[in-house]
């Protein structure tokens, strides 16, 4: 039996392409669930527009092996046009934008993912070239609007290529983060000699609970070590695979420098691990009273064009309090609290 020490990977068609290919200003957008449920109705109202020859929701998914990962990428193509001699990929977007305005500028991450579902599609079945087509259907009037590029498979290999190349750059980055941290959870104790009364009971019951996906509610008197007794099992399930992340939520301001100092303990002992604090956008924005777009706000203009770098660059830190992250910020000239 051969057993496989890389690292396994499960990414979106959406997410890859969102992540390599975002560009351009921060525009802060509200969609309403009425509005969301009218996007959902224009899809299904496109898709049932096509003829026969077209299928719908088609799942496709795609399978890279490098030195160190096995990645799958997979996503929901919203349908295909299967022809005898042809195939034709179709994306379907709504929009409150101009159409017009959209021919102009054509949106890359859209194209990006039509082409990357091409792509695995032309593999899938075979093909040495295949059509994309984005669809756009403008929810306040009805009106769609269809954009049609052919693409060879080899040229379609090249650009996924690329944008996997991008990604795995950032996720390498991460695998090797996440193996330091859970090797130094694993060789981790608690930090002081003696639990306080109680306080080992609390922290049991906190790792049963995340284990079992269940809820526990605990009342106990002011010092007994609350905070340690949820933080620490906490931590501990993530290095044994129970979760990924957890979020710790405080009343106060005083509560919230007790979880950093808390943290700041299990490091002291050698813990690797990185922790967010989370401000309210009116404490962390530098350009209050501004819209959140390109045109008001400095920190929005261009942010997609170095929100990666910023991240890469302050992934090197372990506590992302709110200071690190408005230095971080004030750096790369990007919005704080979308940061």
């Amino acid at each position: 039996m051969r057993f496989s020490l890389k690292r396994h990977m499960q990414i979106s068609v959406r997410d890859l392409v969102s992540y390599c290919l975002r560009s351009g200003d921060l525009v802060q957008e509200f969609m309403s669930s009425i509005r969301a449920v009218d996007g959902i109705r224009s899809h299904q109202k496109v898709q049932n527009s096509r003829p026969e020859e077209y299928k719908r929701e088609v799942l496709i998914s795609h399978q890279v092996e490098t030195d160190d990962f096995i990645v799958d990428i997979g996503g929901r193509i919203d349908g295909v046009y299967q022809y005898p001699d042809h195939a034709v990929v179709d994306e379907i977007k709504s929009t409150n934008k101009s159409l017009d305005t959209i021919e102009k500028e054509p949106n890359p991450i859209h194209w990006g993912q039509v082409k990357v579902y091409a792509y695995f599609y032309a593999l899938q079945q075979e093909m040495d070239t295949i059509d994309t087509q984005l669809t756009y259907f403008h929810l306040d009037t009805g009106e769609t609007r269809e954009f049609k590029r052919s693409f060879s498979r080899e040229e379609l290999e090249g650009f996924f290529n690329e944008l996997l190349v991008d990604y795995l750059g950032w996720a390498s980055m991460l695998g090797k983060w996440m193996q330091q941290r859970d090797e130094s959870i694993r060789a981790i104790k608690f930090p002081f000699t003696s639990y306080r009364p109680g306080q080992d009971q609390m922290a049991q019951e906190v790792y049963q609970a995340i284990q079992g996906r269940g809820q526990f509610i605990v009342e106990a008197p002011t010092g007994i070590g609350k905070t340690m007794a949820a933080i620490f099992p906490a931590v501990k399930a993530i290095g044994n695979g129970f979760i990924e992340k957890f979020f710790y939520l405080t009343a106060k301001t005083t509560g919230r420098a007790i979880a950093q100092k808390t943290l700041e303990d299990l490091r002291a002992k050698g813990l690797k691990f990185k922790s967010l604090t989370l401000t309210a956008k009116e404490k962390i924005c530098f350009c209050p009273g501004s819209a959140c777009n390109g045109e008001e706000c400095e920190f929005a203009r261009g942010y997609f064009d170095r929100i990666n770098e910023a991240v890469k660059t302050i992934f090197q830190q372990e506590a992302l309090t709110r200071e690190v992250i408005e230095a971080g910020a004030r750096e790369f000239s990007v919005c704080p609290f979308e940061f």
